[in-house]
């Protein structure tokens, strides 16, 4: 009968930890869905979609352009806490007619990187930072002295960890939160103190993306008019 009660109570205690647990689990997938939610009400036709990451994707138009903003979590990266990334894609025509990626710091555990799929390598521009790892197509050679200056600033932001230039746009991934390092160094949970991030953050990371393409149009326009003189 011991045993029995024993049995009984340790199934118990199984099923109320499972509860629990699941019900942890739930919770964090509704904040992770919901973490960009107050940027729903910043762009026309706002609206959050599912993205692999669990973390909801904001899509929508910003003053006119077609924007999405991702959080991506990423914890691969050695004798380091884990990181939120948030990716800044807006879709415009930046008069550039070459594709480059500058990516800050790189550790190797950059799976959101999209240099990878770029060809030809390149030395950082003497203005940028020089942990910077630079990829790009065989335009990007022209292209690059052309502007650097005008990417400088962007890249010394101590939270950008990269940025995606290309004829059709830009995309920007930005530090949004660092893991809690008791929970990473026992656990190994991946879990961080910022919930949601405020509109005010979206819509300064949303005026930075359109920002950078409208100076890339810029600069690129004044380089041609140069040599056309």
């Amino acid at each position: 009968m011991t045993a029995t009660l024993v049995a009984l109570a340790c199934g118990l205690l199984a099923a109320g930890f499972a509860h629990v647990t699941l019900k942890a689990a739930r919770l964090r997938a509704a904040l992770q869905r919901a973490f960009l939610a107050a940027g729903v009400g910043l762009l026309e036709d706002g609206r959050i979609t599912p993205a692999p990451s669990g973390y909801g994707t904001l899509r929508g138009l910003w003053r006119g352009h077609e924007v999405a903003l991702t959080p991506v979590a990423e914890a691969l990266a050695f004798r380091r806490l884990p990181q939120l990334w948030i990716t800044v894609t807006l879709k415009a025509d930046t008069g550039l007619d070459a594709a480059f990626e500058a990516l800050r710091r790189p550790t190797g555990a950059e799976f959101f990187a999209a240099g990878g799929g770029l060809p030809r390598a390149f030395a950082p521009p003497p203005d940028w930072p020089q942990d910077t790892a630079v990829r790009g197509d065989a335009k990007a050679a022209i292209v690059l002295p052309l502007i650097a200056a005008t990417l400088a600033p962007t890249l010394a932001e101590p939270r950008c960890k990269a940025l995606l230039a290309s004829p059709t746009g830009v995309r920007l991934v930005w530090q949004a939160a660092q893991g809690r390092r008791g929970a990473y160094l026992l656990f190994r949970d991946i879990s961080f103190d910022v919930t949601s991030l405020p509109a005010s953050e979206i819509e300064a990371l949303l005026d930075s993306a359109l920002d950078l393409s409208q100076r890339l149009n810029a600069a690129r326009a004044g380089s041609d008019h140069a040599q056309a003189a």
